[in-house]
């Protein structure tokens, strides 16, 4: 019963979406926006919050920060 009810607490608090990359569930707290950058805990990849829609998150690859030479 304990079990049951933390998993219930546990999914009111989170979100879930898939890696772009490798497919992995990857786990947000509930207050994660959109255009947030977050890592995939599996592929360890730079994901961006594209969209939240009724807990779903979709999550894309986020652009490659280039490194400025300052030219």
């Amino acid at each position: 019963m304990m079990l049951i009810m933390k998993n219930v607490i546990y999914s009111l608090i989170t979100m879930k979406g898939i890696c772009s990359i490798c497919d992995a569930t990857v786990t947000l707290p509930k207050n994660t926006e959109e255009s947030e950058i977050v890592n995939c805990s599996d592929c360890k990849s730079r994901l961006v919050v594209q969209k939240i829609m009724n807990g779903k998150v979709t999550l894309e690859q986020a652009p490659v920060v280039e490194e400025d030479w300052g030219e």
